[in-house]
């Protein structure tokens, strides 16, 4: 099927590399609620032909999930962002805007290199479960060449319903990161509420089950 597959991993950090924001207590819940807790170590796996790629800062510093020119940039909230999703503001220099596109173009460049060839590159996210409490697993495509076949996204979806988990598609979210030129693209967004403690920000004791349903689907893909 697939000869690699790139595990595009940008939301996982909280490192906002002494961003400012003009409310601690405010952005603090913003950081808590919308990073992609754990799916760093959730995702990655040690299979041969499976390469992950884990933007090491916070979406609040760069989001590498953008594009250049983002429609959302009209939301302050492109490459780098200056409002969150509760009011909080960024107060944000020339000198952090240039950084922020630095690491955007690094990733980016990386991914495109890694993703040359016969590969799917899998869009790795999770979503609070306040977003959506019914929905456990999402699974989002582009509706281009990108778009893996009607069989590939089958076999995503069924791979996670054996697993028992309700699985949608571009619900709650839709689109998918791409990689190189003839790469194709999805993307996999976890409910928080099946892999860990949405209070406490640990991992939970049902987080194995997750983890065995993406191995599973690794394998099946390669």
């Amino acid at each position: 099927m697939y000869k690699k597959i790139i595990l595009f991993i940008p939301h996982s950090s909280d490192n906002i590399n002494n961003s400012k924001w003009d409310n601690d207590e405010l952005f603090q819940q913003e950081l808590n609620t919308w990073t992609d807790w754990h799916t760093n170590t959730i995702f990655s796996a040690n299979i041969p032909n499976v390469k992950s790629i884990v933007v090491p800062f916070s979406r609040y510093f760069s989001d590498c999930e953008r594009l250049i020119n983002d429609p959302l940039e009209s939301t302050g909230n492109g490459i780098y962002y200056t409002h969150g999703h509760n009011g909080v503001n960024r107060i944000i220099s020339d000198i952090e805007k240039t950084n922020a596109l630095n690491v955007y173009n690094e990733y980016n460049n990386l991914l495109i290199n890694e993703s040359k060839g016969n590969s799917l590159v899998i869009d790795c996210h999770s979503f609070p479960s306040i977003l959506n409490n019914d929905i456990d697993v999402c699974i989002g495509f582009n509706d281009d060449e990108t778009k893996p076949s009607q069989y590939v996204l089958g076999l995503i979806y069924h791979t996670f319903k054996q697993f028992g988990y309700n699985v949608q598609f571009n619900l709650p979210y839709s689109n998918a990161k791409c990689g190189a030129v003839g790469s194709h693209s999805v993307m996999i967004e976890l409910n928080k509420k099946i892999y860990m403690n949405e209070n406490t920000l640990k991992l939970d004791v049902s987080a194995y089950k997750i983890t065995d349903a993406l191995i599973d689907l690794y394998r099946k893909l390669l």
